[in-house]
């Protein structure tokens, strides 16, 4: 839960790799702390995040913390037993420690003093050494305080231990004096890197693992670095290299160290930066704010998703360096800096990502973050929503958990490439060129109202579709794995359909040009338009049953099988009629079955096809009709029907007809197809 009290969510920019990512959404508080502060210290226990300290009026250290308390989204104040600036802090166990410093920005002088934070009370303890400028970090139930300047503004190799579980102290040393380092915890590994020694700046790393220490080195030697870690790696960003005025060099490395595999890699910084901020949340790993090479201030956050490697850029409110940053939860926050702000920035990762660009802004495409409501733009797992009335363009590759397109909104693919988890529309998908694929077994889901249109560049893979919009499709092919349900209306022109499709009452085909199906197809639902629909496979018209209507022409391929149901006496009611307003072709098999327990008397008539005899071509090359009945199939290719003989032998069938009589048992036996088994 975010901690808004003064603030509400501000949208500035959004889009949704592997692993669990997820969209980012910023908040900023804009005068959220009770006093500007900047030099402070932020750690966070439980869901409660704390900063506290800082440079105030007159150069003087602050005594103030204001605390966040995400559990009931509230804020509140306290105050440090000394006030201070230049602190480390960090929390172990239920306790929130905050550590040395000094009284002024001129690091004089420098404090001994810990304020312990617990369970709402405070207490107090002791260094061993006074300093600031020192770094903190926590490994188990230990509580680490290392390095700083002390009372002679010389660096110290001193590490203060507090152990939570005994409630006692120690104390180790650095393999070097220095401050301005900065420090971590990855893996059971305690990290204490960089930092001013001296003269000059340091590329040593401490290492601290289970009461030993041992050393490696940064690929850089500099101070004034920030550090967090996430995703089982410690991150070393920025930092200073010189910083002979005017002129001061920076760094934008970021040493990346796998505690796992114990080995170290580089990445970089958008920008060279120093006394920067750096926390993570979950997976992702934010650097922000910070000094740059011509002194002035920086509002990037670098966030960077370690699963995927991947960077991405967002921006604070207000441009500042000397902040401070923490995290509580899924919360990454920073706070103050710059000249005594009261800023508070909240980056909260979450699994979703919502288009923000209303339609009057026009269409903006997926890769631009300013449409999003996530800072960064949406993520490859995440579940994206396109709404208010925007329109969505992907032109580059892109990737989400979920797309839902909201009613009067768009998403177009334009020579891009969409991956999507699952889908649901009420709005519009252009498919205009490029790739839509969605892997969901159930595939797309279309509602009412929406309109999926499918241009004969493009290609959509699907496992499946349910349609109860609108579907044009003008690609000369298109393959709906296991089936296309069509509930809504879906128009092919010139296109072999792969796929079982289902199309029950209610539900409209239009067919323009010849449409073939490659599968079985079923349903009630009428056939519109001037084209011919080929069934190359199973057909069964109605829902038990139905008259189904075909504007234009109709025909089997040699490897078809019709199968008409009768129950009645009605057309349409009781038995399936298939009526066909343009040309007729039958072939392959016609089987005629009787359902719902029903026995016609003699001289029954069903008109199971209605058509133009003079538009009709070919016929039948089996027809299978119920056994114990004498049918009359004389006026099949002439009236469309077929009737129950009043008395004597069953009628032979048309010579066309490659039904057998199974003389002796007096029953048809079914012909075999002349291709290979459905």
């Amino acid at each position: 839960m975010t901690c808004f009290l003064k603030g509400m969510p501000v949208v500035l920019a959004l889009l949704l790799a592997n692993g669990a990512s997820a969209g980012i959404i910023l908040t900023s508080l804009s005068d959220q702390l009770s006093e500007g502060r900047q030099c402070g210290a932020a750690t966070s226990v439980g869901t409660t995040a704390l900063f506290a300290g800082g440079l105030g009026p007159g150069l003087s250290g602050l005594d103030g913390v204001d605390i966040c308390d995400s559990a009931t989204s509230t804020w509140s104040t306290a105050s440090l037993s000394k006030g201070r600036v230049w602190m480390a802090a960090t929390a172990v166990g239920t306790k929130a420690l905050f550590a040395g410093g000094a009284t002024d920005l001129l690091y004089e002088p420098p404090s001994r003093r810990v304020d312990i934070y617990e369970g709402g009370g405070w207490s107090t303890a002791s260094l061993s050494k006074a300093r600031s400028s020192l770094a903190a970090t926590s490994v188990g139930d230990k509580a680490l305080f290392a390095g700083g300047l002390d009372s002679g503004s010389d660096a110290t190799d001193r590490v203060d231990i507090y152990d939570s579980a005994s409630d006692s102290w120690s104390t180790a040393s650095l393999s070097q004096a220095r401050s301005n380092l900065a420090a971590t915890t990855a893996g059971g590994q305690a990290l204490f890197a960089g930092g001013s020694a001296g003269s000059g700046v340091s590329d040593v790393v401490d290492i601290y693992e289970g009461g030993a220490w041992s050393a490696a080195t940064l690929s850089e030697a500099r101070s004034s670095l920030a550090a967090t870690s996430a995703g089982g790696m410690a991150l070393f960003a920025g930092g200073r290299i010189t910083s002979d005025y005017p002129i001061q060099t920076l760094s934008a490395t970021v040493d990346i160290y796998d505690a796992a595999t114990r080995t170290w890699g580089i990445e970089s910084l958008s920008e060279a930066r120093a006394q920067l901020a750096a926390t993570s949340a979950g997976d992702f790993a934010f650097f922000g704010g910070g000094i740059t090479s011509d002194h002035s201030s920086s509002d990037v956050v670098d966030i960077y998703h370690v699963p995927s490697d991947t960077w991405y850029t967002a921006h604070l409110s207000v441009a500042r360096y000397n902040l401070m940053a923490t995290s509580v939860g899924n919360q990454a926050i920073f706070a103050g800096g710059g000249f005594r702000g009261k800023f508070v920035e909240i980056f909260e990762v979450t699994d979703s990502a919502s288009w923000t660009r209303p339609a009057a802004s026009g269409a903006g495409d997926w890769a631009d973050a300013t449409c999003w409501d996530s800072v960064v733009g949406p993520f490859p797992t995440d579940d994206v929503l396109i709404a208010n009335g925007g329109t969505a363009q992907v032109s580059g590759t892109a990737q989400a958990g979920s797309v839902t397109v909201g009613g009067g909104s768009s998403l177009n693919i334009v020579g891009g490439t969409l991956t999507a988890g699952a889908m649901a529309a009420s709005g519009t998908v252009n498919l205009t060129s490029g790739t839509l694929t969605v892997t969901d077994p159930t595939g797309p889901t279309l509602g009412a109202g929406s309109l999926l249109n499918v241009s004969p560049g493009a290609a959509l893979n699907v496992a499946a579709l349910s349609n109860a919009g609108t579907m044009v499709v003008l690609s000369p092919a298109i393959d709906f794995g296991s089936g296309l349900t069509n509930t809504g209306d879906a128009m092919f022109m010139g296109t072999t359909v792969a796929g079982p499709v289902h199309t029950p009452t209610g539900s409209t085909v239009t067919i323009l040009g010849t449409v073939t199906f490659d599968d079985p197809v079923s349903g009630g639902g009428s056939f519109w338009g001037p084209g011919t629909a080929v069934f190359n496979a199973g057909h069964e018209p109605g829902d038990s049953p139905a008259r189904v209507t075909f504007e234009g022409g109709v025909a089997y391929g040699p490897f078809a099988h019709l199968l008409m149901e009768i129950g009645g006496p009605t057309p349409g009611d009781d038995y399936d009629v298939i009526a066909v307003g343009g040309s007729f072709s039958p072939d392959g098999t016609l089987e005629v079955r009787l359902i719902n327990g029903y026995s016609p008397p003699p001289d029954s008539f069903f008109d199971i096809f209605e058509f133009d005899p003079a538009l009709r071509t070919g016929e039948f090359s089996s027809v299978v009709l119920p056994e114990g009945y004498g049918w009359d199939t004389s006026g099949l290719y002439s009236t469309g029907g077929i009737r129950v003989r009043a008395s004597g032998p069953p009628a032979i069938p048309e010579p066309a007809t490659l039904s057998l009589l199974a003389l002796g048992l007096g029953a048809l036996v079914r012909r075999r197809r002349r291709s290979a088994p459905r």
